[in-house]
Order: structure tokens, then sequence, then C-alpha cells
């Protein structure tokens, strides 16, 4: 079936072919939608409330979020502060999700309402905040955490590995390993 043209004209008139069957079904249809109260009506009204209260819910959870880790230092803020810094940047921060079943009840819900409200964002997540990203910057910091367009910080991270954890992961990377091999031969 083809679709009708999209006009602004103030009526449009179509002609439509149907089984005579159906003839009853179709007017009553027609009735429900010259009405102005049909069942897509209803369903697009639905759908713009619970993206509204997803929405809502989404900053509500936000702001907790980051009013906690902002200001406490426990595992669970720790916890979050990752979080926060995967969705404001998965680019220079990534976070190993099984991290999040750390998270208490709340806290763990919460950060789900965000998910939900960040896979069709209205804002990023900074400018819900006065300064938002100034503050989640300082707080990254704060958490030392691994910031991976900083390669002083990822090299600083394989300092617990011995040699042949170091070994095995260059054997695993060969591209990094040639990097390395390069970057080390012309800085000798």
């Amino acid at each position: 079936m083809d679709r009708l043209p999209i006009k602004t004209a103030t009526t449009v008139s179509a002609t439509v072919e149907f089984p005579g069957d159906r003839l009853n079904a179709f007017n009553a249809m027609i009735e429900e939608f010259k009405a102005g109260d049909t069942r897509w009506d209803a369903a697009a009204a639905d759908a713009q409330r619970a993206r509204a209260s997803k929405q809502e819910q989404g900053v509500a959870s936000l702001k907790r979020l980051f009013d906690f880790a902002e200001k406490n230092r426990t595992g669970s803020s720790r916890v979050i502060a990752a979080f926060l810094a995967s969705i404001y940047n998965g680019g220079r921060f990534r976070m190993d999700l099984t991290e999040l079943r750390l998270l208490g009840g709340q806290f763990h819900q919460d950060a789900l309402n965000v998910l939900a409200m960040d896979h069709a964002p209205e804002l990023e997540i900074h400018h819900y905040f006065e300064g938002g990203g100034d503050r989640l910057e300082r707080m990254f910091k704060s958490y030392e955490l691994l910031d991976l367009m900083n390669a002083s910080a990822a090299l600083s991270q394989i300092e617990g590995y011995d040699d042949e954890q170091l070994r095995a992961a260059l054997k695993a990377h060969p591209r990094a390993a040639e990097r390395l091999r390069r970057t080390l031969a012309a800085s000798g």
C-alpha cells in the first residue's frame, strides 16, 4: 500500500480499496479517526508519558548518584564514579559492568534509570549540574580512574603485573607491543 504524501492542506481526500465485508469496520475506524481520539493517539500519548517519566526518573537518579559519589569515599561511591565516567565519555573511561553488582538496591536502580534515560538523552550528563564538566573531571581525578587518553595513567596500571603476565599481554596484543617497541627504540 502506498503512503499518502504529507500535505499542509486542512483537508485531504483519499480513495481506499478494501474487502466489502470490512465496510462496517472501516466506517467505525473513520469515525474514530474524525473524533480525534484513536487508539493510535492514545498510544502516542502513552509513549510520550513514558519518555517523560523515564527522563524524570533518570535525572533524579543521576543527581542522587552524582551527589553520593562527589561527597563520599566508599566502594560504592567509586563504582558510581566509574559508572558516571563511562556514561560521560566511554572512549576515555571504561567500566567493568559486573561492578554494578556491588551497588545496593537504590543505587543499582539509579544506575539502571540513568542508562534508560541516556538511551535517548536530552542532554549530556554534565549539563544537568552547575559546572558539571569540571566537577565530573575533578571527581574522576580524585578517584584516580584510568583515563584511556592518558598514556601515563595507563602505564602506571601495569606496575602491579609480573613479567610473565606482561609477556602474555604483549603476545595477545601484537600491534600494541610493536608500538611500544618502536616508541622505546625511538626514545632510546
